[in-house]
Formats: structure tokens, sequence, C-alpha cells
């Protein structure tokens, strides 16, 4: 059986292009292949994609994505290995917490952090969510710096504008680092509580 690191990304503006959508997911790992579906009889965009990544970390952080505000909407990320199962659930809202009062708990910023038994092997970054546009990334290296030595900040930045999605990545020297981040979980930053979650970095090129 092949493995395909591939996502499928939903709920996106049908504004946004291939190049769009491929700057901010590179930022995860190399990108093997991107498509974006148009209807057959239109040629309008369906407002999803499907992107493959060339490394499994490529497809972990992809994942961390799910949920993260995109030009106003946001968005849904999930695997794509299973084609067809699941879409009618996804078209009907049912049971992804979406926010219509059902499954509330499937909701990632209201669960709190995942426990040191789920963390990946080796794992020395963070991925924090739920940032006030207007947080640096300065700011949020001051935020973590009583967590240990830090490698890199990096913030999720759209292409046209510069500006912050609302979620960066924390890379650490040691995985003890982001052990002390995890601690972080809900502090308010900027007027928001933030959202911290082990991340997988992406390898290097």
């Amino acid at each position: 059986m092949d493995e395909s690191f591939t996502v499928f990304v939903g709920n996106l503006p049908f504004s946004a292009d291939e190049q769009d959508v491929r700057s901010t997911f590179e930022q995860c790992g190399a990108i093997a292949d991107i498509r974006l579906p148009r209807h057959f009889d239109t040629g309008k965009p369906k407002g999803c994609a499907i992107v493959t990544y060339a490394f499994a970390q490529g497809m972990a952080s992809a994942l961390e994505m799910n949920d993260i505000d995109y030009d106003g909407r946001r968005l849904v990320v999930r695997r794509d290995d299973a084609k067809g199962k699941g879409k009618g659930d996804r078209e009907k809202g049912k049971g992804k917490g979406k926010s219509d009062g059902g499954d509330k708990g499937k909701g990632k910023g209201k669960k709190g952090p995942r426990d040191m038994s789920m963390k990946p092997d080796g794992c020395r970054s963070v991925i924090v969510k739920n940032l006030s546009y207007d947080t640096m990334e300065s700011t949020l290296e001051s935020v973590f710096l009583d967590c240990g030595p830090i490698a890199s900040v990096r913030l999720l930045t759209d292409r046209e504008t510069g500006r912050s999605r609302g979620i960066g990545f924390v890379d650490f020297d040691s995985s003890e680092g982001a052990d002390a981040a995890m601690r972080k979980f809900d502090i308010v930053v900027d007027g928001r509580p933030i959202f911290v979650d082990w991340s997988t970095p992406r390898p290097s090129r």
C-alpha cells in the first residue's frame, strides 16, 4: 500500500489562487503537488485544495493548521487518504466540531494542551494559535524566552498583505524547551488567550 502525505484543505475563499495557497502551506514543508479543484461546468474554484507533501513532517504540520483563520474563513484541514469518506459529514457540518452545538469537545482551542504521552519523539517545536493579528515575532519570542534557548520563531503571514494569520511556530534548541512551552497554554498575549500544542518542525532543505 503506497503511503501518501496528502491533506484536504477546505473552506478556502474562492479568491484564493494556487500561489497563495502554496505560499501558506509550503511553510509546513516541501510540497510535492498541489491542486485547486474547479467545477467542470463553470470552471470556478470549489473553495478547496489537495496538497501533497514530500515528507510526513510536512503533512503533520499542515494538519495543525486546521481551524486557523484564512482571510476571514476557518480552514478545514484533514488527511486525504480516504477518498469519499466523511464527505457527507463535511458538507453537512456534522460531528466535526464546526461550532453548531454538536460535539463541542472536538474544538481544539477548548480542550487544553495534549499531555506528555502524546509528544512526538524528539519534538522541539510548538505551534501557537489564536494569536492577535498584531502580535509580532519579537513578542512571541519574548513570551517563550523563559522556556529555554530558542532556535527560531515564525508567523504564518498573508502573501499579499504580509499580515499575520494568527498562528506561529516556536522551535527550541532542546525538547525540554518545548515541554516548558506547553505550560504557556491559555496565557493572554496581546489580549487573546493562546493555544499551544506540539509541532513537528520542517525538514531542512
